[in-house]
């Protein structure tokens, strides 16, 4: 049977007209704005964005011309080839065995059925697969999303093909579709790195044993020296190729990533999640340890808010984006006093206060009943224990219930934090697994403490 070709098959940018090229000509002599004038790309970092054919191009579109419209030449890759404007999006498993898709055949019935989409004109049907599950040999997570097994597949591709298209680059820099860069950030980061040496920054992947939940996140992005990109591509033969056949298993495309850089290159990752935080601005911990330390990357971020975010960094002028200029931009009306169906990260271990006696003496009677000394019997003696520590700018209370035929149990628990985050909804919740109980969230907030703190914490040294 003849092969069938599609437009996203065809990777050879077009010929542009008379027109383009004098158009080009006036753009490229127009005065370069804002932070690209103060931090100029002078071709030592490659910039490579990855995103899928599910995914929309509408935060890609976002991305060229705000985060990323300092770089000259940023490398977009996918699991399908298109075009975008002027640029050219790359498929990164192109050169993936047949062998590997023969063997793997389940792993990757997204890509092989997008590209049945694109061959027959139903570009359109493709987003839909964002939806597909496969099912995976684990009792605790019998399900998995067809996108996520495909992207662990994707990422030691991308390291080969971003050395073939631009080699001998001091610094590689990976990120997602949906994270922003700072470059200016990135470039001040950069510039007290040594390019030379064996380095890998990113967002260290906790060791789990099988009792334990996966490291699920892919992070919002991670750097590679151009000594671990050269150190890579000089072997004999493809190294992705080899752990093509390896990776059936893992969890993600991050674990994939650094089993692969320790087992082949003994590298190990430096880690950066501070500064690449893999979480939205309404998950993000604020508070004394964060308040003055500088973004490089940060996502999951919808388009509106890279929007917001390029607009905040470009009227810093020369000041580098802070985590308090980011908290300033996405939290203007304050924070709530309670709500539930709600979970405001209080539990994370990283920011979590000891849970003590409640001292009712020193409620002055303002409370009854008189017996809430214990903080996790109920959301008011949680929020008592909040008043109580000044460390503490907010709480959480959950309730579980475990329900059986003949019985129901309830555990109550209280969290309280140093940190502050607005957080997210979040309904009840049973575990997948058919084990009969059930979580709910409410959360609560010492607003007038969060405001006086970030009052006195304007500036940073």
């Amino acid at each position: 049977m003849p092969k069938t070709t599609s437009l996203y098959d065809v990777e050879t940018p077009h010929q542009p007209t008379a027109l383009a090229t004098d158009m080009k000509t006036d753009l490229e002599k127009q005065p370069i704005l804002g932070h690209c004038a103060w931090y100029p790309d002078t071709g030592s970092v490659a910039v490579i964005l990855t995103t899928g054919a599910t995914e929309s191009l509408e935060q890609l579109s976002t991305q060229l011309v705000t985060s990323l419209s300092c770089v000259q030449k940023p490398l977009l890759f996918s699991d399908i080839a298109r075009r975008l404007g002027q640029h050219v999006i790359h498929d990164v498993l192109a050169d993936v065995s047949p062998e590997i898709i023969v063997q793997r055949n389940v792993d990757f019935y997204a890509y092989r059925k997008q590209h049945e989409l694109a061959a027959t004109g139903r570009e359109t049907e493709i987003r839909l697969l964002g939806d597909s599950v496969l099912s995976r040999d684990d009792r605790r997570y019998p399900e998995e999303r067809a996108v996520t097994r495909l992207d662990k597949y994707k990422i030691l591709h991308a390291i080969e093909l971003a050395w073939r298209l631009q080699p001998d680059k001091e610094w590689y820099c990976f990120l997602h579709a949906n994270s922003y860069l700072s470059w200016p950030n990135l470039l001040e980061f950069l510039s007290k790195q040594d390019s030379s040496g064996s380095w890998y920054f990113g967002e260290a992947v906790a060791m789990l044993s099988e009792s334990e939940l996966p490291g699920v996140n892919s992070g919002a992005g991670f750097i590679l020296s151009g000594r671990v990109v050269r150190d890579w591509n000089d072997a004999s033969m493809s190294l992705a190729g080899i752990w093509d056949s390896r990776i059936d298993k893992a969890w993600s495309a991050k674990d994939v990533l650094e089993m692969a850089l320790n087992d082949e290159l003994h590298v190990q990752v430096t880690d950066a999640a501070l500064m690449m935080p893999a979480e939205g601005p309404e998950r993000l911990a604020f508070g004394q340890e964060y308040w003055c330390t500088p973004l490089i990357t940060l996502g999951p971020l919808e388009s509106r808010q890279l929007d917001l975010l390029y607009h905040t960094e470009l009227a810093m002028d020369k000041s580098l984006l802070l985590f308090k200029d980011l908290h300033a931009a996405y939290n203007k009306v304050g924070y709530p006093f309670k709500r539930d169906g709600w979970d405001n990260g209080s539990d994370d271990p990283k920011h979590t206060l000891d849970i003590v006696p409640n001292d009712l003496e020193r409620a002055k009677g303002q409370w009854e009943p008189k017996d809430l000394v214990d903080p996790n019997q109920n959301y008011l003696a949680c929020e008592i224990a909040c008043i109580q520590q000044q460390a503490c700018f907010q709480f959480s209370f959950t309730t579980l219930t475990n329900s059986t035929d003949s019985a129901a149990a309830t555990t109550t628990a209280c969290h309280l934090s140093r940190a502050f985050r607005m957080g997210s909804s979040r309904e009840p919740e049973s575990p997948s697994n058919g084990e009969q109980w059930t979580t709910i969230w409410s959360s609560g907030w010492r607003s007038d403490r969060i405001s006086r703190w970030i009052d006195e914490h304007q500036t940073c040294p």
